[in-house]
This record gives C-alpha cells, structure tokens and sequence, in this order.
C-alpha cells in the first residue's frame, strides 16, 4: 500500500512538472492589438472573421494562430491563446472574410459577402508589425469593399 501510495505521489509530481514546462515554452509575451472594420466606409451587418498571418516567417518552433472576429460595432480586438488577448511578437498581414455562421449547423455557410477579396495574406488590407514590449497598437478604421447587408 506504501509502494503505491509512493508511486502515485511521484507520478503527480512529474506530471505537475511537465505541464509548467510546457506552458512556459508555449506561452509567448502578446501585445493587445485592436481596431475597427467597415464595410463601404459603414459599420457591417454581418461579423467579419480576422486572421493575422506572420509574413515574417513566424515561429517554426512554437507556432501560434491568431484571429478576431467584429462585435456589432465592427470593433475587433486580436487574440492568440484567448479572445482579445493579443499577438506575439511579428509582422502581419489581415485576411478578412465575412460567412454567416449558422447557429443550428454549428458551422459557417454560404459565401464570403467579402467576394474573397481579403482572404490571402498578400492581399492584405492592413500589415503592420508588433514589437515586443510594444504598448497596445490601435490600428484605427479599416475599410473593407463588399456587400454589407444581410439578405432578408
């Protein structure tokens, strides 16, 4: 009963080590990283989906993804590991798409109200680049060219 007792409480503690390890490695500083999105110079009906894709090669080692969606505003805020948390360290370029998610599907549908014009990195409405130590970048009003409205 010693034995096992000991075996488990060794176990816990390996365990516990190797997920702080993990984190450590994983986690990198981000800095906060939002702005607004029109559509035709208005704030859009439908939310459009951000991505930020490193231009600068990225991190092979440890890559991260990170996104946005607009609020009702067409306000975004970037996220990495949590919504609005912010970007590592990096150059970027904004792809932007705009789907209707359907909520019964649990999965977007039909197509891009943006005509897929955002939605390659060289394509880009806005690259810009985040430094370490950077305070919060405000990339100020972005505006798209698409169709804004939903259909009724």
């Amino acid at each position: 009963m010693r034995v096992y007792g000991l075996g488990l409480c060794l176990l816990l503690a390996l365990s516990a080590g190797c997920g702080n390890k993990t984190t450590e490695v994983a986690n990198k500083p981000l800095v906060a990283v939002k702005g607004v999105i029109t559509v035709n110079g208005e704030v859009p009906e439908w939310p459009i989906l951000l991505s930020f894709a490193n231009t600068g090669g990225g991190d092979t080692a440890n890559p991260t993804v990170s996104s946005a969606k607009t609020d009702e505003n067409g306000n975004f805020e970037a996220g990495t590991y949590g919504i609005g948390d912010g970007l590592p360290a990096g150059s970027y370029a904004i792809t932007a798409t705009a789907i209707e998610y359907n909520t019964f599907l649990r999965r977007p549908v039909g197509p891009d109200k943006l005509g897929g014009k955002y939605e390659k990195a060289d394509k880009s409405p806005k690259k810009f680049e985040v430094k370490d130590g950077d305070q919060p970048i405000d990339l100020g009003t972005i505006n798209l060219v698409g169709s804004k409205k939903k259909k009724k």
